[in-house]
């Protein structure tokens, strides 16, 4: 025979007047799961009643899966979550009869709620699109990085399998970001980011950063992923080869040594790059060594007139190379004025 409303609900006076007798010491009650009982809306109001109580400070685990809990049970239940503000981990709703609003109700506790690490939902047919969207903009709030690294990193257990009314997609998203239960935080919102990243078009995923503080993300991304993978990632931006920034250099005309007569180019027909290069004697020659001499590797570079060895390079190389630095050093800068 089931228990029911009226079961649940005698239980939970019980309980609660138990609780109001016991030491303070003692530890409470941690567990409760009532499964397969009958349990409806009105049963999930007297739980509800007992997680606002003393009884349910301590509660870390709730199952109510195979009950028809409702929208209106999930409303109290979130409800409750809030108004308690205790440390509930797990709540188990499988196959509870809830829909879009009762999925509508968790996805907003979740924004704020940092306690909760399972929200099982499997096999609830009313859930479609529309709830599990707000369920996973909690996790994965794509409005912008700052609101990405502001969401909800504890839940990592949202379960939503057998929900028939959700697309394949939004499944396969939700699998991915929160089907990691043993990943650091750090790591999962890395995660999070780096998903943003690849989806967003250029630019869109950085549009909250100021500009002055692109220095020292280039410095950051040149310490831990290596200045090659910096210099490559950049020298392969398309738009540094067909756009031109009016801002970045002098406006007035520049001379192009590479010609012989000398002819002036205007700034704006160029290119960044050849903007870059035409910019000032200092700009050409750093912009030389940087595009000749890296990729290259080669063993000597020549800085402030002094020769310097490349530590990289082998003892042979370098000793093979000093031979003849005098004739190097001159086809180099032959080369470059070429």
């Amino acid at each position: 025979q089931c228990v029911g409303d009226e079961g649940v609900a005698t239980i939970m006076s019980a309980l609660m007047q138990q609780t109001s007798r016991k030491r303070k010491r003692s530890s409470g009650l941690r567990v409760l799961a009532i499964e397969s009982c009958g349990v409806g809306h009105s049963g999930a109001s007297s739980i509800s009643d007992m997680l606002c109580h003393a009884t349910g400070s301590s509660l870390r685990l709730l199952e109510l899966s195979n009950n028809d809990i409702g929208d209106a049970g999930a409303e109290a239940l979130s409800g409750a979550i809030v108004e308690s503000g205790h440390r509930l981990g797990h709540l188990g709703l499988n196959n509870a009869g809830i829909g879009d609003h009762g999925a509508v109700m968790f996805g907003e506790i979740l924004k704020s709620n940092r306690s909760l690490h399972t929200l099982s939902l499997q096999k609830n047919a009313g859930i479609t699109d529309v709830g599990a969207s707000s369920l996973l903009e909690a996790v994965y709030d794509t409005d912008s990085v700052a609101s990405i690294i502001g969401s909800n990193h504890v839940l990592r257990g949202l379960n939503l399998r057998g929900c028939s009314r959700i697309s394949p997609k939004l499944l396969h998203l939700t699998n991915q970001l929160c089907g990691r239960m043993l990943c650091k935080e750090e790591d999962l919102i890395r995660l999070k980011i780096s998903k943003h990243m690849a989806s967003a078009e250029c630019g869109v995923a950085l549009e909250d950063f100021d500009l002055e503080l692109m220095p020292r993300i280039l410095s950051f991304v040149g310490k831990t992923s290596g200045m090659t993978s910096l210099f490559l990632t950049l020298k392969s931006l398309p738009i540094l080869y067909t756009h031109y920034d009016p801002e970045a250099f002098q406006p007035e005309k520049v001379l192009d040594e590479t010609m012989d007569e000398k002819e002036e180019i205007p700034a704006s027909n160029a290119t960044f790059l050849e903007q870059f290069k035409l910019n000032s004697r200092r700009a050409r020659k750093y912009y030389t060594i940087f595009a000749n001499l890296v990729p290259e590797r080669s063993a000597m570079i020549r800085y402030q007139d002094r020769r310097i060895w490349n530590r990289h390079e082998s003892t042979t190389l370098a000793s093979a190379a000093s031979n003849n630095s005098q004739h190097n050093l001159s086809s180099a800068a032959t080369n470059t004025s070429g």
